[in-house]
């Protein structure tokens, strides 16, 4: 098989950096804070802290595109169901990265249940990697994660994604990533984040995030991430039915990334 020659470059990119872009987490209302999304309760904290899902009380569909340097062999698709059972929030969501000649896949089983002012959140994941040289791979790794409300208008928040590699070395092929960071909403108007992720094989990269609802339905987003340092750029809408959120991620070395997202609540039967 020939591949022409801008195809060949973009296979090696996504060899050699496939681990970095697929780990980046999706939902483009907390993506456009930075990616400070360790201690906010939202639908899309599937794709960040599951134990943010557990205030859900009606069901939800959540769907999110990203796209990352204007590359189609960069994009990534992610869909969830989540929603209320007896004993707390569970969700199911894919997530598919790549292309034909080289895609990665998540299957996630997701449970998250609030006790008080603790709210706590532990997803299954299945990785499934494919190509066309190779046999398909298998992995299954476990995400756990918490949120306290210490107040009224804070938030404390934590997960690992991960964090039992140490007993399986096949999950070694998966990085251990350990978040933690504060929110605070000083009026209900704004809210602010600043946290810390550290993933064991690189530094850690400090993120902040603001967000204002500046008119009635309509929030405006911004936030930095310092390894690798990014700018990112975000606008919601915030419908009590159907939420839509965008967000732009610029860096200087690679160009622009992109995320939509929209969520969808079905109404309760009487």
């Amino acid at each position: 098989m020939v591949f022409s020659f801008k195809k060949q470059i973009t296979i090696l990119l996504l060899i050699l950096m496939v681990e970095p872009i697929y780990a980046q987490e999706l939902g483009a209302r907390l993506t456009g804070l930075g990616k400070s999304g360790s201690s906010i309760f939202d639908a899309e904290a599937i794709n960040f802290n599951v134990g943010g899902i557990s205030q859900i009380n009606h069901l939800i569909i959540l769907a999110t595109y990203q796209n990352q340097y204007l590359l189609p062999e960069f994009n990534t698709f992610s869909a969830a169901i989540l929603g209320p059972v007896k004993k707390g929030v569970a969700a199911i969501s894919l997530k598919r990265f790549g292309d034909h000649y080289y895609s990665k896949n998540k299957i996630n089983l997701t449970f998250a249940h609030e006790i008080r002012n603790v709210s706590l959140g532990l997803q299954t994941q299945l990785i499934i990697n494919q190509n066309l040289e190779r046999k398909n791979e298998h992995l299954l790794l476990l995400k756990f994660g918490g949120i306290i409300k210490l107040s009224s208008n804070l938030n404390f928040g934590a997960y690992i994604h991960n964090f039992l590699a140490p007993f399986f070395n096949q999950s070694q092929q998966e990085d251990i990533i350990l978040s933690t960071g504060i929110t605070y909403t000083p009026t209900p108007p704004l809210l602010l984040t600043v946290e810390v992720s550290k993933n064991m094989e690189l530094k850690e990269d400090f993120r902040l995030g603001l967000e204002y609802n500046f008119y009635r339905k309509l929030y405006a987003r911004t936030g930095i991430s310092s390894a690798p340092y990014k700018n990112y750029f975000g606008l919601g809408f915030n419908h009590p039915r159907i939420v839509l959120n965008y967000a732009l991620i610029a860096q200087d070395e690679v160009g622009y990334s992109q995320q939509l997202s929209v969520s969808y609540l079905l109404p309760r039967r009487n």
